[in-house]
């Protein structure tokens, strides 16, 4: 009987999914190409472009062959959120404050690729989630191991070289800049590693979690350290009945909170001067970056606070010559650029479904407890990293757009047996 909901193409993975009989060909060849798609793109999120392009392309034509799930509100956001990217860009345009260079590269990062992503999760199931979250386990180790691989290249610790993905400016740093680039992505894989590892419960998994977090503090990567924390918070929060105990975790993210701005401020978490005599001076310089382009994004904000000053747009104090619309401070950014009403429009749009997905978090298997905590890690991340707008995060924002969708397929499912059940009942 087919399930409600999906409109059956001409391959059925029901015995995948289901797990009751021997699965045919078909499966573990969609398996297999799904985990070499998923890991290279989220231990090298801003590199084999290719692999991306032409296993992606491969991968989305074997998932929608599976199945077609009904439009839903999910759909309904996506459309509003790309109509909205059109508009934000064609008025700049329009205006001439944005030219061809910043538009061929702002199209696809705000229309192609979203829809790009979004063609490929929509169709995806339960199942998917959890070899997604594998996926993401096995690339942050990945992801991790070539970062220190690097820094330890550039100490002169490694005998042999380094293959480099990452091509910079600056080859006096290429290792220790290439390094803090290949962990961009653990700023949502990390938090999925910690729910990993804290779902085992044993002394074992903690310890290779501690080991894990060393590996994040040699990199120097606070943001993403920050993202364990909150993981292991809400781990906490939500499976403890006891009051006191949930009183003590909060207590603990507070303190957490207070140590972790105090190494912010001084830059405890720095090692890399350990490595690098010009770390120090590059740190403090990111540092006083954000603040120069917070106070210049504040200010052209000001200039049309309601409707923004559009996609592509810029102001005094840039981050970098060849995109200068980019900014450290990915929500403040996003204001400058949207205006009050679309600003809130879009973070009505995203945060609805992260809530509708923790709203049920108790329900969910662990590895898929681990993807939504991921994405809350990723949230907090952008708020001072500037990969909101990258192009190979846009799918991290889409995650939650299908699990509250598939949340609400199993419960109209549920409520369709339920009524089965019923006039089961009042008919015998």
């Amino acid at each position: 009987m087919n399930r409600p909901g999906i409109a059956q193409g001409p391959v059925r993975f029901d015995s995948y999914e289901s797990g009751g009989t021997k699965p045919s060909l078909v499966p573990i060849v969609f398996k297999w190409l799904f985990l070499a798609f998923w890991i290279p793109c989220l231990a090298f999120p801003f590199a084999f472009v290719w692999v991306k392009l032409f296993g992606g392309t491969a991968l989305i034509a074997l998932i929608w062959m599976r199945g077609i799930r009904q439009v839903d509100a999910s759909d309904l956001a996506v459309v509003v959120i790309l109509v909205l990217g059109a508009i934000y860009l064609g008025i700049p345009y329009s205006n001439g404050a944005i030219g061809q260079f910043e538009l061929g590269y702002l199209v696809p990062l705000h229309i192609v690729f979203p829809l790009y992503w979004w063609l490929m999760l929509r169709n995806l199931r339960w199942q998917d989630l959890n070899l997604l979250s594998d996926a993401t386990f096995a690339a942050a180790w990945l992801s991790l191991a070539y970062s220190m691989g690097l820094l330890l290249e550039s100490a002169g610790l490694l005998p042999v070289p380094m293959p480099h993905f990452y091509e910079v400016e600056n080859t006096d740093l290429n290792s220790l800049r290439v390094a803090s680039s290949a962990v961009s992505g653990l700023l949502f894989s990390a938090p999925v590693v910690a729910i990993h590892l804290l779902e085992r419960k044993s002394m074992l998994a903690n310890a290779v979690l501690l080991i894990f977090a060393v590996g994040i503090l040699a990199t120097g990567r606070r943001s993403i350290l920050f993202g364990i924390v909150i993981a292991v918070v809400i781990n906490q929060l939500v499976f403890v009945s006891n009051m006191k105990a949930r009183i003590a975790a909060l207590v603990s993210l507070c303190a957490l909170l207070v140590a972790g701005s105090i190494m912010y401020a001084f830059d405890y978490l720095s090692l890399q001067s350990m490595l690098s005599e010009r770390w120090d001076t590059l740190s403090l310089y990111d540092e006083m970056a954000r603040v120069d382009q917070t106070y210049s994004l504040l200010e052209g904000f000001w200039k049309h606070p309601v409707i923004g000053n559009g996609l592509g747009s810029s102001v005094a104090v840039i981050r970098d010559e060849v995109t200068p619309w980019r900014y450290e401070l990915s929500y403040i950014a996003a204001l400058f650029r949207y205006g009050v009403l679309a600003c809130g429009l879009l973070l009505w749009l995203y945060v609805t479904p992260v809530i509708r997905v923790f709203s049920h978090y108790s329900q969910l298997q662990p590895k898929q407890r681990a993807l939504i905590v991921g994405v809350l890690g990723a949230y907090i991340a952008y708020a001072f990293n500037p990969v909101l707008d990258a192009f190979d995060a846009v799918w991290i924002s889409f995650l939650p757009f299908l699990m509250s969708s598939l949340l609400r397929e199993r419960a109209q499912t549920a409520g369709a047996d339920d009524g089965r059940r019923v006039r089961k009942y009042s008919t015998s």
